[in-house]
């Protein structure tokens, strides 16, 4: 019998075939395959299903599993990918980003020589095509929470989340908005960081390749097509233990835009720092209608 696999790679999906293809020969390029590999089709066209059922066909020194779901955004993949991940740790690489050779061993060995209970996981590196490590390293910490790592030790850029999956599943799903599709799986992370700190690893496991129409790229768009979920990030935002009167502002001034996008009464009753929240509500006004200005702008192509 098969011995049970350590790390599930996700991958979510949506009309990424052609890039795809890189993700998946990084992985066959791995110096370890204790790993699954698992594929969040969300709702493609493109011939993505064909594509990795052809690539599961082969010799593979990893196991493919696809799974299609209709399309409903990021976030959503990411609940369904729980629902199917049994190994002990899981992370995410998008369709159009690569592991390095050695991410995998890298990864379950850290893990092995400093696993602890009271963590949630690991804190990796990301770095780009040209081999730069993107954005700061890490404090030279054992642990740290995600929050103190932006609001503390000013990290900036994307960090590479590898978690324990019995705690993802713990604090699962994220929030789904009928009819909005951008919800930030960052979320989840902040959620989870409420109780558990990560390990560091000053390392870079992933390459990142962002696109045009990446999900950072329609920002302003997505900002007026889910609003509700923008406004449930940034009051798990404003929540953080350890979140700085700065970062509390900033993220009060988008909860109110988002509030107002969303057609929601009572943002103050329903916000978890009041006094921050009524200081931000003139700043929240003027974001709302610069937003509207900025989208109304490209709608009509002047930008």
């Amino acid at each position: 019998m098969e011995k049970q696999k350590s790390l599930t790679v996700f991958t979510p999906t949506y009309n990424r075939k052609d890039l795809l293809r890189n993700c998946y020969e990084s992985l066959k390029r791995q110096t370890s395959y204790d790993f699954i590999w698992l594929v969040i089709d969300d709702g493609s066209d493109d011939g993505t299903e064909a594509e990795v059922t052809a690539w599961s066909s082969h010799d593979n020194p990893f196991r493919i599993v696809y799974v299609y779901k209709e399309n409903g955004g990021l976030h959503t993949a990411y609940n369904t990918a729980l629902e199917h991940i049994d190994t002990e740790l899981c992370v995410c690489i998008d369709s159009d980003d690569c592991l390095t050779d050695d991410a995998v061993e890298t990864i379950l060995d850290f893990w092995s020589e400093f696993k602890r209970s009271d963590v949630a996981g690991i804190v990796a590196l990301n770095k780009t095509k040209e081999q730069n490590i993107l954005g700061t390293l890490l404090p030279n910490l054992p642990t740290a929470h995600i929050i103190d790592l932006y609001c503390k030790y000013n990290c900036r850029h994307d960090l590479k989340m590898i978690y324990r999956t019995d705690i993802l599943k713990e604090n699962a799903p994220i929030p789904v908005f009928p009819s909005e599709r951008f919800m930030n799986p960052y979320y989840l992370f902040l959620k989870v960081d409420k109780e558990y700190p990560m390990l560091l690893l000053n390392r870079p496991v992933c390459i990142v390749d962002y696109q045009p129409d990446g999900m950072s790229s329609g920002i302003i768009s997505q900002y007026i097509q889910s609003p509700n979920s923008y406004a449930e990030l940034r009051r798990m935002m404003m929540s953080m233990p350890g979140a700085g009167r700065a970062y509390i502002f900033k993220n009060a001034i988008h909860y109110v835009s988002s509030m107002i996008f969303a057609a929601r009464p009572h943002m103050i009753k329903q916000a978890p720092k009041k006094a921050a929240v009524c200081l931000a509500l003139l700043p929240g006004i003027v974001l709302n209608i610069f937003i509207r200005f900025v989208h109304r702008i490209k709608k009509i192509g002047l930008r």
